[in-house]
């Protein structure tokens, strides 16, 4: 039995329209602009790709695809809130090993070292550089005190975020607020 002509043209444009109305469904368009997400993060722009995530959380509630965005996007904050702090987490770390080292000194010779110099390479295997490229700032205090600070992102006192101090004054971290070099 040969189907007429007819039949099967209109079964196409059936088929035609029934694929159409699948693909702009809330989830078809939702994965789209998913897709959209993978490239930018595949491009190192995780901020754009946040954004694009928080628009299809928006714009497609109760989707499978907004549940998977509202999940992505929590992790990529997460991931360049680690990233940002990161830096301040390798100085914090660099800070408390050059003060463990000056505190080794300070208990075998009974003052602290006139330098940062004067661990090496016993106590320090070299001159302690923070993550910005800065040396550590070191000044003996009287006899056996000492203070060491990091002057964070900006290389300069004060600031806040990247920019912040770090201080260790006779091996305890200690407010930079009003800090003088």
């Amino acid at each position: 039995m040969r189907i007429p002509r007819l039949v099967l043209a209109l079964a196409l444009v059936v088929a035609t329209i029934v694929g159409v109305v699948a693909c702009s469904s809330p989830e078809a368009r939702a994965e789209k602009a998913y897709r959209e997400v993978t490239e930018l993060v595949r491009e190192n722009r995780i901020s754009e790709a946040i954004e694009k995530l928080d628009a299809i959380e928006r714009t497609y509630p109760g989707t499978k695809t907004a549940e998977r965005a509202h999940k992505d996007g929590l992790l990529y904050r997460g991931l360049l809130n680690a990233v940002d702090r990161y830096p301040g987490e390798q100085a914090r770390d660099l800070m408390v090993r050059t003060a463990r080292a000056i505190e080794r000194y300070r208990s075998r010779h009974r003052a602290a070292p006139d330098s940062l110099e004067r661990l090496m390479p016993e106590y320090l295997p070299e001159i302690p550089v923070d993550p910005w490229g800065n040396r550590l700032d070191y000044a003996r205090e009287g006899t056996s005190g000492y203070r060491l600070t990091s002057w964070g992102a900006d290389g300069a006192p004060g600031g806040s975020g990247a920019d912040a101090d770090l201080r260790v004054r006779n091996g305890e971290f200690v407010s930079t607020r009003g800090a003088k070099r």
